[in-house]
């Protein structure tokens, strides 16, 4: 059975069942998953009226509500929207395929919201873009769908033209893509906090890339694609109220490439929200409660420093497999402490007891000290040695950043 099958069959969502009967006749070029929860139909009318609507692409919309929320006024007027920029040519259960009028796109309109319907709070958003990504790569293993690339992104971007026609020039081999955004700058105080926590992001994947991370990529929902073999060799998103787009990108690095799409860029709104625990929209909410932005707390730039000081070292492990303890003394304290926080001990054994040879050694490594671990190693560090700066100043001593200037 292949991993496509074996996931489809066996951990897929109860809505890619519905699909069997789904209309033979048709077949799109490209498809884009978009969970809505609280939203207007803006977004919906920004596509309809687009370049995008004229590609024979499908728009799987999920929209969700959960448990905990009974106002369904929003979820359903956009429903009602959806419903009336075309007609209803199939309908199955909670599933809803409208072709949308004077365009060549449709939409799957997902029922997640209505009495019964709902998801559960804990399961939030992952679950939505799950339930939308479980369909979409349901279809495209039925030929219904061309391009094998899964499209994710949210109600509060604007997509280029060359969304979709960007990806054919990514390496065949890559398992993900994460699009180049930047958010919008409305000249009030959301975006002025929105536009730093950016910077904060892109200071954070700077460190990493110049550390030499296998991880340093997005992890933003809004602005991802993926291929749907990966996506079922990983075992979809996370049944997740935040952190979803994440956890997919730690597990799809450890199959294949991400590459970074420079050549298609996302616009981003600017906005607070409370509806994932955390993320864009909390941070945001954070640094406007701050009396100034600029004391906006993020990571000194010395932990990268010692990321990438230890990255160097783990080449070199595999030569002290029997002794690993002294290849552990040869790094910084603050490296030592972080290490054994993540229990690398642990590493040491499975090298000792499964490991044959240098090129198995620097696989399992790079994949043991993934995105997670990578976290939870500059968290360490950050509570007993390098405390937590203002950006402003840690994007003014990192060496890593274009116009580094010495402290």
């Amino acid at each position: 059975m292949s991993n496509v099958k074996k996931y489809l069959d066996q951990y897929a969502e109860p809505e890619t069942q519905e699909l069997e009967n789904f209309p033979k006749d048709l077949a799109f070029k490209n498809c884009l998953v978009i969970p809505a929860y609280q939203e207007t139909d803006a977004f919906l009318q920004e596509f309809i009226n687009s370049q995008l609507a004229h590609q024979i692409t499908l728009l799987i919309l999920v929209i969700n509500q959960p448990i905990s929320d009974d106002d369904v006024i929003a979820q359903q007027q956009l429903f009602t929207s959806a419903l009336e920029a075309g007609c209803v040519v199939w309908q199955q259960h909670n599933l809803f395929l409208i072709k949308l009028n004077n365009a060549a796109a449709y939409i799957l309109a997902v029922d997640r919201f209505n009495q019964n319907l709902r998801i559960a709070d804990k399961q939030g958003v992952g679950l939505a873009r799950k339930i939308g990504a479980d369909i979409a790569a349901t279809l495209i293993d039925m030929k219904v769908i061309e391009s094998s690339w899964i499209c994710s992104t949210d109600a509060d971007t604007h997509l280029p033209d060359n969304y979709f026609t960007s990806l054919e020039a990514m390496d065949h081999k890559s398992a993900a893509v994460t699009y180049d955004f930047q958010h919008l700058d409305h000249q009030d105080k959301v975006s002025e906090a929105t536009l730093l926590y950016e910077k904060a992001l892109k200071y954070y994947v700077s460190g990493l890339t110049w550390a030499g991370s296998h991880y340093a990529f997005f992890t933003i929902g809004s602005c991802l694609a993926f291929r749907y073999d990966y996506y079922c060799m990983a075992r979809g998103f996370q049944k997740r109220s935040a952190g979803e787009d994440f956890y997919l990108l730690n597990k799809l690095a450890k199959l294949g490439q991400i590459q970074f799409n420079v050549t298609a860029k996302l616009l981003i709104e600017p906005r607070i929200s409370s509806r994932v625990p955390f993320g864009t929209g909390p941070t945001v909410e954070k640094i406007l409660k701050l009396p100034h932005p600029e004391q906006y707390l993020y990571y000194h730039p010395q932990l990268f420093s010692e990321l990438k000081n230890c990255l160097v070292a783990m080449d070199d492990l595999w030569k002290f497999k029997d002794q690993p303890e002294q290849w552990l003394l040869q790094l910084s304290n603050s490296t030592q402490y972080a290490l054994k926080q993540l229990r690398i001990t642990k590493l040491f054994g499975h090298l000792q007891s499964n490991i044959t040879n240098e090129s198995q050694a620097k696989t399992h490594i790079h994949q043991w000290f993934d995105a997670f671990r990578t976290l939870k190693f500059i968290h360490y560090q950050q509570q007993d040695y390098y405390s937590q700066i203002p950006l402003v100043q840690a994007l003014d001593k990192a060496s890593f950043i274009p116009g580094y200037r010495a402290p």
